[in-house]
């Protein structure tokens, strides 16, 4: 840590070392401008709120230097223009200045159009952002309805690892069953895959912590399970996997009992 002794010494010398390298063409000559070593304001430039105040001043050096520079651009257009409708100018030195007139306009017009692109391309986005929020938030609820409607109660449940209804994790059937039901986030039909849940991503558990998902929310589209996870999964599209086996458990085992 360097040592800033008393604070308002160290105030008043950071801000005359801050002028200095504005000002010197090295650091030896801004660290004798400033009255310190070297070596001091060479450790100075490595402390974080040095460098806030250096890169704040060259900030404002730069924003004064172009604000000068352009209280001249009508004179230095001016100029340019006379040059150009002097007759008795030589005609290298008309030439040039026709040259940098078109030069610039062209810029200018160049930077318009690209300021209208970019804002053009900063809507699209926000609208692509916006259209993407709505589709989920419309999947989120599709999916939702879906399972509140199949099992009234479903929210009620408390989130937790299901319990088996065998003894046996591997049951075909059941897992068939998951098959045809519709995808538990988009609801798509006829397309659903037994997807296991709650175990790490990629490793299988027993059939009966099924779940019904279509490939493009199982592995192959954006958000997908097997990309994002459990929980990543859940909090996104607004389903609890626990909640849904739970009660996939429970009509199974009342549809076996019937």
């Amino acid at each position: 840590m360097v040592d800033h002794g008393h604070g308002s010494k160290y105030a008043r010398k950071k801000e005359e070392a801050v002028a200095a390298l504005l000002t010197q063409p090295t650091i030896e000559e801004a660290a004798r401008a400033a009255g310190i070593g070297t070596q001091t304001l060479i450790r100075w430039m490595k402390v974080p709120d040095f460098q806030v105040a250096y890169r704040e001043a060259r900030h404002a050096a730069v924003s004064q230097s172009n604000a000068q520079l352009q209280q001249f651009c009508s004179a230095a257009a001016m100029t340019l223009f006379k040059i150009m409708m002097d007759p008795k100018a030589p005609a290298s030195a008309r030439l040039r200045a026709a040259d940098h007139i078109l030069d610039h306009a062209n810029q200018a017009l160049e930077s318009e159009d690209n300021k209208v692109r970019f804002a053009a391309l900063e809507q699209a986005a926000r609208q692509a952002l916006e259209s993407e929020e709505k589709a989920r938030s419309e999947d989120r609820e599709r999916s939702m309805l879906y399972w509140m409607a199949k099992f009234p109660d479903l929210m009620d449940d408390v989130p937790g690892k299901p319990e088996h209804c065998a003894t046996s994790p591997s049951n075909e059937n059941y897992k068939a069953w998951i098959c045809e039901m519709p995808c538990t986030r988009c609801g798509v039909e006829g397309r659903s895959e037994a997807v296991h849940t709650g175990a790490d991503v990629g490793k299988k558990e027993s059939h009966y912590s099924c779940i019904p998902l279509c490939s493009n929310c199982h592995t192959d589209g954006q958000g997908a399970y097997h990309l994002v996870g459990e929980a990543i999964f859940e909090r996104r599209f607004g389903v609890c996997c626990a909640q849904i086996v739970a009660r996939l458990n429970r009509e199974w085992k009342e549809r076996q009992a019937a």
